[in-house]
């Protein structure tokens, strides 16, 4: 250095040995580098864990009276139902009436069977009057053998006619059993009984709501995912649930399910997708309304370690 400028020969290495270890060195660096950014850039292979969502029942329905008419038998709020199972019944004695007149005409045949001798008749008087005048000329007039003709062929009438009646009476027969069946209402699902808008004995019009039925065996966990991880989150994802409702036990149960929908629709501000799984709740542990974090199961796990438990 002079006059307080480096010269180029203070810049250099002072030895070869040095010179060459910053050269290896060098790469070596940048190259630890470019790893970690791109390790960085890459997705997590966790499994992703979403807080605050949102638990809502699977189904919920509000069953009304499909005939007006009188309650004759309805659950109480709280009952458990299950699926088939008759929640409604309207008072039915009328319809019932009905059904057995609509099967007693639709098993009626005599009209069928009273045409069918009458055309046999009429065929057997046609059939000789035509015979007679082939052995014996003009023995019947012909006004004669061609008002038989016409008996004959009324007769065939008469038996089509007869059995589209029966036909008729077969499909209103069906009517009043269709009648009959919607003077009660079953469930469509598994489920509790969680609000009664009408009690036995009360009248109510066709269309009136009479109680609502709530799906306790399953419930709708719905969330929100950050965008970046859309193609590791899809229908069918396995997921596990655990309440965020403070429990008097140390351990809280952690219950299964699937990923149902994923929205292609991003969230402006937050930049999130809405997802919702369809889970188990045979323990009852999840109640609707509250919140719950799940857990969405994207990482495979090593051999040899056990799922989570569920109930």
């Amino acid at each position: 250095m002079r006059n307080g400028i480096y010269s180029k020969d203070d810049l250099a290495p002072r030895c070869g040995a040095p010179r060459k270890g910053m050269l290896l060195a060098i790469p070596g660096l940048l190259m630890i580098v470019c790893v970690s950014i791109a390790r960085s850039n890459e997705p997590s292979a966790a499994n992703i864990r979403l807080i605050n969502c949102r638990i809502k029942p699977a189904g919920q329905v509000t069953l009304s009276a499909n005939q007006s008419g009188s309650i004759a038998t309805v659950p109480q709020e709280g009952d458990q139902v299950t699926t088939g199972q008759r929640v409604i019944q309207l008072d039915d004695e009328l319809a019932k009436a009905a059904l057995a007149v609509a099967e007693k005409q639709a098993e009626n045949d005599a009209e069928i069977r009273h045409a069918v001798i009458s055309s046999d008749v009429a065929r057997l008087e046609y059939e000789q009057a035509t015979e007679l005048n082939n052995t014996s000329k003009r023995a019947i007039p012909t006004s004669e053998v061609r008002t038989r003709k016409l008996e004959y062929d009324r007769s065939l009438l008469l038996i089509e006619q007869s059995r589209h009646q029966q036909e008729v009476a077969v499909l209103k027969r069906h009517e009043a059993a269709a009648q009959l069946k919607a003077f009660s209402v079953n469930a469509p699902f598994d489920g509790k009984v969680v609000k009664l808008l009408k009690k036995q004995g009360e009248s109510v019009r066709q269309g009136e709501p009479v109680l609502e039925l709530v799906n306790t065996r399953r419930v709708r966990v719905e969330g929100f995912i950050d965008v970046s991880y859309r193609e590791r989150v899809a229908a069918g994802t396995r997921v596990q649930v655990e309440s965020e409702l403070p429990s008097e036990t140390s351990s809280q149960s952690i219950s299964s399910g699937t990923i149902v929908f994923v929205d292609s629709v991003v969230q402006p501000v937050t930049r999130q997708l809405r997802v919702w799984a369809d889970v188990d709740n045979s323990a009852g542990t999840l109640i609707s309304g509250m919140t719950a974090t799940m857990t969405v199961v994207t990482a495979k796990q090593p051999a040899g370690e056990k799922q989570a438990s569920t109930r």
